[in-house]
């Protein structure tokens, strides 16, 4: 309808007139995206924070923060003890210890359980609230000769030996450098031969040795890669595992003369 309008008036009116509607939808489409970007991509990111903060503490009752004092009434620096106080007073009791802040630091340190983080979250006293200590790495865990850390992103990284698929990576290859395996992770654990991770939506995976059904999915078959196991979980610990000589070694590394081990799991829900 708009072509045969255009093709209608194709004299310098109509061409004015084209010039001009092109000009609209343009500005138009700029304005469109900045608006959306300003509204959708920051509330996106901090509702993800958000999560990741109230998956880590789901998985491990407490979680330490940092928080970022201020309220727009209140600027200035002798402000801040008073901004301190009150933001603890607002806190539930028995949701929060371990309070750490240098005087007249714009900032603190505490440990919060689920009540508390909710508070933080919606204080008005509060700036931002972040996870306390290195802020790339969230977690560590270790087992026989592997190893994993948990960054702030909620991804999962694993390294060394791989006997039984137990880094994740979907081969029995020996890693010397971190490779990346899982996403969305709030909590990691390790066994002697096997690997477990919480997500951050509860559900429970493994991977690994598998001789005695210790990933939990109804089969003895040894896992390369994640399977979910559980739903509704809130914490995890794998077992430290008993050396049996007998298991075959096929899959095993080099260096590894264990043959295999019993690999045990305890899940929380």
């Amino acid at each position: 309808m708009m072509f045969k309008l255009f093709r209608r008036h194709s004299g310098p009116r109509g061409q004015h007139a084209t010039l001009f509607l092109l000009c609209l939808i343009l500005v138009l489409s700029l304005t469109l995206g900045q608006a959306a970007a300003g509204l959708t991509a920051p509330g996106a990111a901090a509702a993800t924070h958000a999560d990741n903060l109230r998956a880590q503490v789901a998985a491990a009752g407490w979680v330490n923060v940092r928080v970022d004092l201020g309220a727009p009434e209140r600027a200035a620096a002798d402000d801040l003890e008073q901004t301190a106080q009150d933001l603890l007073f607002a806190l539930p009791a028995g949701s929060y210890d371990t309070v750490e802040r240098a005087a007249g630091a714009a900032s603190l340190t505490l440990r919060v359980d689920v009540a508390g983080l909710d508070a933080l979250l919606g204080s008005p006293w509060a700036t931002s609230v972040a996870a306390a200590g290195n802020p790339e790495m969230q977690g560590l865990a270790a087992g026989h000769v592997h190893s994993l850390a948990l960054k702030s992103d909620g991804t999962l990284w694993a390294w060394g030996g791989n006997n039984y698929g137990k880094l994740g990576d979907g081969t029995t290859t020996w890693r010397k450098t971190p490779i990346q395996v899982l996403t969305g992770v709030a909590a990691v654990a390790a066994g002697y031969s096997h690997t477990l991770a919480i997500k951050t939506d509860g559900s429970l995976w493994a991977w690994g040795s598998n001789y005695y059904g210790g990933l939990g999915d109804g089969t003895t078959t040894d896992r390369w890669t994640p399977v979910q196991v559980l739903t509704g979980v809130a914490s995890v610990s794998g077992g430290g595992g008993i050396p049996w000589p007998s298991r075959p070694t096929a899959a095993s590394g080099p260096g590894d003369t264990t043959g295999g081990a019993r690999s045990e799991t305890a899940a929380t829900r």
